[in-house]
């Protein structure tokens, strides 16, 4: 269906447009809101071009003549949501000035957390925003450390709220093969026995093809040095995400709030005794 908002062939500057969202918190604690006191107002149109998810929002609620107003699923933190708004008015505040090929994540963007980082990611891929989730994956590139022990410290929550296949669990799964390949091997099992059992079955064979001295899969992020075995964590377009929004006004938009699916049953995997 074609709407009253959609994606524009440039990011709209602030003065493009006055309507205004108001993005709201309401399901959450007060404990919880944080500095945004519970909601953040937003100019609409850049909110709309930036977001699909936002965009058949808004277009709904244009439809039915009713307040520009949409409640933020409590899955999501609103530091999350505030990283996003500010990210979606850098766009709007350089559009035109920026090359189309700027690096807006390391020239703009204040540093985040590489865990904040994730959940940024997550949060983009639910209101389908691709262009914000590679800004985060020129994030957390930008970031790396040689052996990056953060990727050890995600939970089972943020596992499982990742999608299966999806750029963003590659290079979590090449992070974590460069970071247990620093470890001793009763670190390794310890790590693994906290993994949701689809990452742990993809991380064990690679780890036990390097730590036995060979290569057998022929993994290309595989590498040998005089030291042994490392992980190459690749470049952008790895794990870059596809832009298709050009396919812009889809048929079902969500007329309801609906609460983050569930990605991942989280299960754990049970690492047997002496694995390595």
């Amino acid at each position: 269906m074609t709407g009253h908002f959609k994606r524009l062939p440039t990011a709209p500057s602030l003065g493009d447009s006055a309507d205004i969202v108001t993005l709201d918190f309401d399901s959450l604690s007060p404990a919880c809101r944080g500095n945004s006191g519970g909601k953040f107002v937003v100019h609409a149109l850049p909110l709309a071009h930036h977001s699909r998810y936002f965009r058949n929002k808004l277009n709904v609620l244009h439809a039915r003549n009713e307040p520009y107003a949409i409640t933020v699923p409590a899955n999501f933190k609103p530091k999350v949501v505030q990283i996003f708004v500010d990210w979606v008015y850098i766009q709007s505040t350089m559009s035109g000035i920026l090359p189309s090929n700027n690096d807006v994540s390391t020239s703009y963007m204040p540093p985040v957390s590489r865990i904040t980082s994730v959940e940024c990611w997550v949060f983009g891929d639910y209101i389908e925003a691709p262009r914000f989730q590679n800004d985060i994956v020129k994030l957390i590139l930008n970031q790396q450390s040689p052996s990056p022990p953060w990727v050890g410290s995600l939970g089972s929550e943020h596992w499982a709220s990742i999608p299966q296949e999806s750029p963003l669990e590659s290079l979590l799964l090449d992070s974590l093969c460069r970071y247990l390949l620093g470890s001793d091997r009763d670190k390794i099992n310890e790590q693994l026995g906290k993994l949701p059992s689809h990452i742990a079955k993809n991380v064990a064979p690679l780890l036990l093809h390097s730590l036995v001295g060979h290569n057998k899969g022929g993994h290309t992020s595989l590498m040998k040095d005089e030291n042994g075995f490392t992980w190459k964590i690749g470049d952008f377009d790895k794990y870059e995400v596809a832009c298709d929004e050009d396919d812009d006004d889809r048929e079902g938009a969500q007329d309801d709030d609906d609460d983050l699916p569930a990605r991942v049953n989280p299960r754990v995997y049970q690492a047997p005794d002496n694995l390595f």
